[in-house]
């Protein structure tokens, strides 16, 4: 009923629009483009720009098969062109156009595009950039020069996109979701977990030109992953010979954090290579406070735990890329991380309704994991219009080994409730191998298609070397062995523009294969298709107002622990066990946006959820013991209605983001009970940066969540707020002080409420950070266009973390 809703009404506003603005003047520039020997280029991407605003592009087109071009426009105004022969190369403009009553036409004459150069007389043009920009198929976040990310890492960045949450262990969410996968410069990233975390707080702004938000990816991209996909575009670094930069950054928030990353760049001729290391400590305090009653027995629990984490982690990359003459290009990386964990937690003041009374517990835990990734590309151009062949292979492995202790006695008669000693050990290789194929046209139009195959195995083995526990005979050890083939292929057809429509399609194909042993065997094949639309209709000739609409269909496989039935001890009365039975999650999302001057934007999305994985808790009738799992529900629905406004006046910059959203979830258990849950909920984002004297920068980015749900658990409330001072010292050193929650409100507030159990519970943790942050770089030579290596397989390795 929404999806026809929403479908009606965005047909409605198309056709009506259409109507209204059917009168245009006949206001245009033409003109023609050729190399340095006379001879027309046909295919030259050419954008138009309305002064002064140099980076909002009105309309893009390219030249026809002649070299020639002929742009019409709305109204009178200056203007100016540039124009690009590939998408990696930048762009050559004109001078100012001037066009009035009088003169309402221009040609351009013999403009001149060399065949070899990469940029020619480029002009120098500063203007302000605006934060957020949108485009037929995603959202742009401009991170290149703008104050609100100068000196940030990425998890920080991240923050400051519309509808982008990162919670207190690091995990990214896009509008309550956090299926979310990575792209650096179009290349999906070969990072997880710890890794893909060591990488957000380290990958610095100065090295980032923008993000792309893609909430309705096209069907060239892999259709694992639900939430969204965030493409990080890399910044030209533009230098012949070396370029080093120095990070250093150490925080306190009653313990002491430092990180320090030195990075290098260096090029000769045609051949790059690029390194860096990252040295991470990161303590953490975690604080608890558990109330659980079960209803069967009225049995409560109240427990308060304080758990002190510690990562000492060190990752590294190294990049490769050769240009092997002017249609070529090889590359390959290697990157990887080792983290070393200690977790120490004091179980305190726990209550129990029935004879065992108080009890005190103690965990320890130490976990050294190792990841490494080795990947290849080869890329062979095929025109002059930037067709190409783009081939990739990567091998990723990871190895977690674990040592844990846990001890728990009762605080009156000293009674012994659990004593285990055990280790566990989790091996994951994943191998990918990938083609595309991209044919440009001089007509604007294009069509990509290619395949994938993705080849997984992981093993967990958790061994008891001492076990005496109040959960008796439900905790036990155990290998879970898990193979996984996946077989995908694609096509995308862009079509040329027809006066103020865009039309994009797409269908992708993936076929999966799965087996596991653990005691017994567990199979499961399916076949899915994933079809993907984008229409975009412009109301006025300059695109002022423009009209989107998206539709895609996604899917999300369970992560390789979701599905493992070995159980996982938590404490004394507590434990998770994955479920072999799981199906793959699959989500319809259809998206409706006004777009005012490709900055403010007003949305309407809904989304329908089948086979939704849900973490159901409920209690064992036999030990009184509070079990978690993960289960498929019938179905999930969210719509949701978003707002983005940007405010730029004088030294003044804000950005707000609101949304409101209502999610609902509803369906049967394993256990037999029914879930009905739903929440009305509204985020609030609110960043800005103010202009000081002497060069200083006043940053602020605070956010509200109200009470939303995810299913059995509802979300209370979580408040954010930071606040920061930065100065630049002679374009290579960057200086900033920031603070991270000054208040101390950012708290997690939890409740789940079953027809077997009710349990509130608060997480608190030192949020309260002063972080002092310290950027210097280093650099001689001439421009260059940078390339980077490939990362192609997130979407297997994210289902491996926790």
């Amino acid at each position: 009923m929404y999806l026809k809703a929403l479908f009606i009404y965005s047909i409605y506003l198309l056709m009506s629009s259409g109507f209204v603005f059917s009168q245009t003047k006949k206001i245009s520039i033409s003109g023609n483009v050729i190399n340095e020997h006379g001879k027309s280029r046909p295919g030259i991407e050419i954008f138009v720009y309305k002064m002064p605003d140099t980076l909002s592009i009105l309309r893009g087109q390219y030249t026809d098969s002649t070299g020639k071009f002929n742009i019409y426009l709305s109204e009178y105004g200056d203007y100016m062109l540039g124009f690009r022969q590939f998408s990696d190369t930048n762009q050559t403009f004109t001078g100012l156009i001037a066009l009035s009553e009088t003169k309402n036409s221009f040609e351009l004459r013999d403009f001149i595009i060399s065949e070899t150069a990469t940029m020619l007389g480029e002009i120098s043009i500063k203007a302000k950039k605006p934060l957020i920009q949108h485009e037929l198929d995603k959202v742009i976040i401009n991170v290149d020069g703008n104050y609100l990310a100068k000196g940030k890492s990425l998890d920080n960045i991240l923050k400051l996109a519309p509808g982008i949450v990162i919670d207190s262990k690091g995990s990214v969410s896009v509008n309550g979701n956090a299926n979310v996968t990575f792209l650096i410069n179009g290349r999906t990233m070969k990072l997880s977990g710890e890794a893909l975390n060591a990488f957000l707080k380290t990958h610095l702004s100065e090295n980032i030109s923008s993000l792309e938000i893609m909430t309705n990816p096209s069907a060239k991209y892999d259709a694992e992953g639900t939430a969204a996909i965030i493409h990080i575009v890399p910044k030209r670094n533009n230098q012949q010979g070396t370029k080093i930069t120095n990070f250093v950054s150490y925080g306190y928030s009653g313990v002491h954090t430092g990180v320090y990353s030195p990075q290098i760049s260096h090029k000769r001729k045609n051949t790059i290579i690029e390194a860096n290391i990252t040295l991470i400590n990161d303590p953490k305090l975690d604080v608890y406070e558990i109330e659980r009653k079960f209803k069967a027995n009225n049995n409560r629990i109240f427990q308060n735990t304080e758990e002190l984490r510690t990562d000492r982690l060190v990752s590294y990359q190294l990049d490769y890329f050769n240009a092997l003459g002017k249609n070529q290009e090889i590359g390959a990386v290697w990157s990887g991380f080792k983290n070393f964990n200690k977790s120490n937690t004091d179980i305190n003041n726990t209550l129990i309704s029935y004879a065992s009374g108080d009890s005190f517990g103690k965990n320890k835990r130490n976990i050294q994991t190792n990841e490494d990734n080795l990947g290849a590309f080869y890329l062979k151009k095929l025109d002059s219009l930037g067709s190409n062949v783009d081939i990739k292979a990567n091998y990723w492995f990871s190895a977690d080994k674990g040592n844990f202790n846990n001890y728990s006695v009762t605080k009156t008669t000293k009674d012994t409730l659990d004593d285990l000693i055990y280790k566990t050990s989790n091996n994951s290789k994943i191998f990918t191998l990938q083609m595309d194929i991209v044919k440009n046209k001089s007509n604007g139009s294009y069509l990509e298609y290619g395949g994938k195959l993705s080849n997984v195995n992981t093993i967990y083995d958790l061994n008891y070397q001492k076990l005496v526990s109040n959960l008796g005979d439900d905790i036990f050890g155990g290998k879970f062995d898990y193979h996984e083939e996946v077989y995908a292929a694609y096509f995308n057809k862009h079509l040329p523009k027809y006066k103020r429509w865009e039309l994009m399609g797409g269908l992708r194909f993936e076929s999966s294969r799965s087996n596991a042993f653990y005691k017994t065997s567990y199979i499961l094949k399916y076949n899915s298709f994933f079809p993907s639309l984008f229409v975009k209709y412009a109301l006025d000739s300059a695109e002022n107002n423009v009209l989107n609409f998206s539709y895609s269909r996604r899917i999300s496989r369970p992560k390789y622990h979701q599905l493992s039935p070995v159980p996982n001890y938590l404490n004394a009365y507590a434990y998770s066990v994955g479920n072999p039975f799981l199906k793959p999650e699959f989500v319809n999302r259809v998206e409706s946006k006004y777009v005012y001057k490709n900055n403010y934007s007003l949305t309407l999305a809904f989304e329908k959820y089948n086979n939704v994985f849900t973490s159901i808790a409920y209690q064992n009738l036999d030990n009184s013991s509070f079990v978690s799992t993960t289960e498929n529900l019938s179905q999930r629905s969210n719509l949701e209605l978003t707002l983005s406004i940007p405010v730029n006046y004088k030294i003044l910059s804000v950005n707000t983001y609101a949304g409101l959203s209502y999610n609902q979830f509803k369906g049967p258990t394993a256990k037999g009970s029914l879930l009905q849950q739903s929440a009305l909920s509204i985020l609030i984002n609110i960043s800005g940066a103010l202009s000081l004297p002497k060069g200083y920068n006043l940053e602020f980015n605070g956010m509200y969540i109200s009470p939303n749900t995810t299913g059995q658990t509802m979300i209370l409330r979580r408040n954010d707020l930071s606040v920061g001072i930065g100065k630049t010292f002679k374009e290579r050193t960057y200086l900033k002080l920031y603070i991270e929650d000054p208040f101390y409100f950012n708290w997690e507030r939890l409740r789940i409420n079953t027809e077997e159990q009710e349990t509130f519970s608060l997480n608190r943790w030192n949020s309260r950070k002063v972080t002092l942050t310290l950027v210097h770089s280093i650099s001689r030579g001439m421009d260059y266009n940078k390339k980077r290596a490939p990362k192609s397989n997130s979407e297997e390795t994210y289902r491996t973390t926790r």
